[in-house]
């Protein structure tokens, strides 16, 4: 990570102790009709893996579970990490920890993949997901 994005996550409070619980608090999960339509969009009914980028706390991450085979939440924080494994019962998901473009994940694998659909405060912060998710996804795919 560079020293740019250190910077700004250490002035942003981010990786603060209760981050993730304000966060877990008022971000609301993904309505069901939301998956609906990305499953309609992709084409693709039932996806074998399912990658979520910038997971938080695994709203998005857990409400994937039932309409896909793997889903893999994705996050740099370790304290959003620990409450979404704490809150996620589900085999088929884990979590890696690590920054976007740093998954470790291999190329072209993922059916589609999610990026944060919230307002994106840090412009920076969202380019490298996208080319991430281009890498991920591979040719012909589609990422939301």
């Amino acid at each position: 990570m560079s020293a740019f994005s250190q910077e700004l996550i250490g002035r942003s409070g981010y990786l603060n102790e209760g981050f993730a619980d304000v966060y877990d608090h008022y971000r609301p999960s993904p309505p069901s009709e939301v998956l609906d339509v990305l499953t309609v969009v992709t084409g693709v009914e039932r996806p074998g893996l399912i990658v979520d980028l910038g997971c938080g706390t695994g709203l998005a991450t857990r409400a994937w579970a039932e309409r896909a085979d793997e889903v893999i939440g994705v996050e740099p924080n370790p304290r959003m990490l620990e409450r979404a494994r704490a809150a996620t019962p589900q085999a088929n998901v884990r979590y890696v920890e690590a920054f976007g473009a740093e998954t470790g994940l291999p190329d072209g694998r993922t059916e589609f993949g999610c990026v944060p659909s919230g307002p994106i405060a840090v412009l920076n912060r969202y380019l490298p997901r996208c080319t991430m998710a281009a890498s991920v996804l591979g040719a012909g795919r589609s990422a939301d």
